[in-house]
């Protein structure tokens, strides 16, 4: 009877050299952890809101940060979220999307009399 023995090889081993699929991980690793420490902050400032002053002032900014999430935009206007940065205090930060963001990246504008023309049905 023979025993089923694993082939070790080089294929078959981990290796700790980064190789592209990791390469190409690594920056959404960095944004989420981003994300998840603005997220701690933002419930760590209610935390303390609500031990100071109460429960009515952080309902407030909640609903204000609902409020703002439901709001659209124009289609031919790049997306951001500047009122909620400023309702959680993010407005005055540099981040890195801001300055070293590729161009490869950007959002492609077109002209809004275009797109509100294709949106209206309207064909000159």
């Amino acid at each position: 009877m023979e025993l089923n023995q694993v082939n070790a090889s080089k294929l078959s081993l981990p290796s700790s050299e980064p190789d592209r699929l990791t390469a190409l991980a690594l920056p959404q690793i960095f944004s989420d952890s981003l994300v998840y420490n603005d997220e701690y902050n933002y419930m760590q400032d209610m935390q303390v809101l609500r031990n100071q002053v109460g429960l009515a002032l952080p309902l407030v900014i909640g609903m204000e940060r609902f409020v703002v999430s439901k709001t659209t935009r124009l289609p031919f206007l790049r997306s951001n979220n500047f009122m909620d940065d400023v309702l959680t205090g993010r407005y005055n930060e540099i981040t890195f999307e801001e300055y070293l963001k590729r161009p490869d990246y950007e959002q492609p504008l077109r002209l809004p009399h275009l797109i509100m023309e294709e949106l209206l049905g309207i064909h000159i």
